[in-house]
């Protein structure tokens, strides 16, 4: 399921996606998502005088929904409130709506080109080997193509070269994927950042990344549940090691400050960079 969500600054334009439902997204857009074996669902979240209770509790509602994926329309008034957001939501830029504007139209446009780039996004993040490379944790898989792939996602441009620019940055991530070469290693596939430190996407399901606040905050939590708008299962972590010998030291945690580990032969390290 598609959840696509306009954070607005009206209440014209709240009250009216709160009565179309979804009649307002496109027949042909409805027919892709279809054949994507996705269903649309479309809600808004009114947010004045920078309040994001309600964001808040629309995160707390989608985290514990394991079937829904996120796309998230954003006045540009309200952009900065929930850039912070674009690891864990799709997030698209729109224009702040007024009453001159035509309410079908104004819809119709901002939703037609950013949902189909978010389904041809889901068609990759629901198979395995584009998981493995897009849920890496973005602050501790040292490459430049991280920080290429985190910018292109920042607030996405619908008019831009989306397609073709996801493409290049997963065709050199995949380029970094190689079994380790010391003699006792087995043949297991592994993504080698700059470090180099080898990450591969475990299948063990035997714990949770912490949540407690403090130290976590809404977005750490959130970005362990969705990586630009995909679920995943969040039981699931990478196993990061040395090619040989021990792992250890400090790492990037989910709240931007470290955390020391001690020596060891792996750590198991989350999508959302809990280690």
């Amino acid at each position: 399921m598609i959840n696509t969500v306009f954070l607005t600054q009206s209440e014209t334009l709240s009250l009216f996606i709160g009565s179309a439902k979804a009649n307002f997204i496109g027949a042909d857009i409805r027919r892709k998502a279809e054949e994507a074996n996705q269903g649309i669902s479309v809600s808004s979240l009114l947010i004045k005088s920078g309040d994001l209770s309600g964001f808040n509790e629309y995160c707390e509602y989608v985290m514990r929904r394991s079937d829904v994926n996120v796309i998230l329309f954003c006045e540009s008034g309200l952009v900065d409130l929930v850039s912070r957001f674009s690891n864990s939501f799709f997030i698209v830029e729109t224009e702040n709506y007024n009453s001159e504007m035509n309410i079908q139209n104004y819809l119709r446009k901002i939703t037609a080109k950013a949902i189909k780039l978010f389904l041809f996004y889901l068609e990759i993040h629901s198979e395995e080997k584009g998981r493995r490379l897009l849920n890496l944790p973005t602050r501790n898989f040292d490459a430049p193509e991280m920080q290429r792939l985190i910018d292109l996602f920042a607030i996405v441009d619908v008019d831009g070269d989306f397609k073709s620019a996801l493409e290049a940055l997963l065709g050199l991530l995949r380029e970094r994927q190689r079994p380790k070469r010391s003699k006792d290693a087995n043949k297991e596939i592994f993504v080698v950042d700059d470090g180099p430190k080898f990450f591969i996407y475990g299948l063990e399901r035997h714990a949770r990344p912490d949540d407690a606040s403090p130290p976590h905050d809404m977005r750490c939590r959130t970005d362990a549940h969705f990586r630009f708008g995909g679920r995943f299962d969040e039981r699931r972590h990478f196993n990061v090691s040395r090619e040989t010998g021990t792992i250890g030291g400090e790492l990037q945690n989910c709240h931007d400050g470290t955390t020391a580990f001690a020596a060891a032969t792996h750590l198991n390290v989350f999508p959302n960079d809990f280690a």
